[in-house]
């Protein structure tokens, strides 16, 4: 009988040796003998070939991440700036031309924040907005609409009070309308969540043909997906929900690849997971978000993995 303890220090150790074999092969012109080497390790056990296999998938999904807009200085004289992506392997990067769907949705926004930035705008219909860590939105307001469109990222929005026009914010396939008060807003990873802070906001959808409304009162909460219809997520602290406004990020109990989610936010760089990394456990933590790379480490590190960080690029949690 195996004993589970030793079988699984196996699998870490023969997974370990099939990612150096991936940085060796891809890292230029391999001698031959090294590639007799790699034969012989990859034919000596069935586990060693399937871990090759399984790391070398993973690393292929670097070919198909979107790098986030580089926001230094240096690349923003650039219309495009640096944007490389691994193909095939860790050590073959490639400059890509053309402009990132990121880039675009900027082009489309009125107003934007930078990754780590937070900001507060006025629209000219007296209403405010606060927007978090790389967001934007886009603004069409006169006498006879007054439309926001949430691109991406989170914000908050002081509504003026016109009971005539309210204010309508879109996000996916949904809309969020308020006459007067304050709600806060939130389009990640295709999920849109909308909180009620102050006065009622009606959240709204089409799926299927079949459209919902939700009336929210102050500290509810809804959450709509492209695929589905809201749902109401019952009473929430609201201090949570805006604590990036002070600067923190909280999370209770939260999936761990939700809570990496929210702190790629605050990166330049993708967050991706390897094969056998639970994406569902558990995970509690108050950080603040100017530390958001500390924050990854500490809740990696937690479930006893640990951090690749390919700077501007990827960070790969193994």
């Amino acid at each position: 009988m195996n004993d589970p303890q030793t079988s699984s220090t196996t699998k870490a150790r023969v997974a370990v040796e099939a990612r150096e074999w991936i940085v060796r092969l891809n890292s230029g012109d391999v001698e031959t003998k090294y590639l007799e080497e790699f034969r012989k390790w990859r034919d000596r056990a069935p586990e060693n070939a399937l871990a090759f296999e399984r790391e070398r998938a993973f690393w292929k999904q670097l070919q198909h991440i979107e790098p986030k807009e580089d926001t230094t200085p240096d690349a923003q004289s650039s219309p495009i700036g640096r944007r490389h992506f691994l193909l095939g392997g860790l050590a073959t990067a490639a400059a890509v031309a053309g402009i990132a769907p990121i880039v675009i949705e900027k082009f489309k926004a009125d107003y934007v924040t930078a990754i780590g930035e937070r900001a507060e705008f006025g629209l000219n219909d007296g209403s405010r907005v606060i927007m978090n860590t790389d967001s934007a939105i886009s603004v069409s307001i006169n006498e006879q609409q007054r439309n926001v469109i949430l691109l991406r990222g989170e914000a908050e929005f002081y509504v003026q009070a016109n009971h005539r026009n309210p204010l309508i914010v879109r996000a996916l396939n949904g809309e969020s309308t308020s006459a007067e008060g304050k709600f806060a807003i939130k389009l990640l990873d295709n999920t849109v969540t909308v909180t009620a802070l102050d006065g009622k906001t009606t959240v709204s959808n089409s799926h299927d043909t079949i459209a919902v409304s939700l009336e929210l009162q102050p500290s509810q909460q809804a959450i709509y997906r492209r695929s589905g219809h809201p749902y109401l997520n019952g009473e929430i602290d609201v201090k949570k929900v805006l604590a990036w406004q002070a600067g923190r990020i909280i999370f209770e109990n939260a999936p761990l690849a939700d809570a990496l989610a929210d702190l790629e936010r605050y990166l330049p760089e993708r967050i991706l997971l390897a094969p056998g990394v639970k994406r569902s456990t558990r995970v509690s933590g108050t950080f603040t978000t100017d530390r958001a790379l500390a924050a990854v480490n500490a809740l990696v590190r937690i479930q006893g993995r640990t951090i690749t960080r390919l700077p501007g690029v990827a960070i790969l949690v193994t």
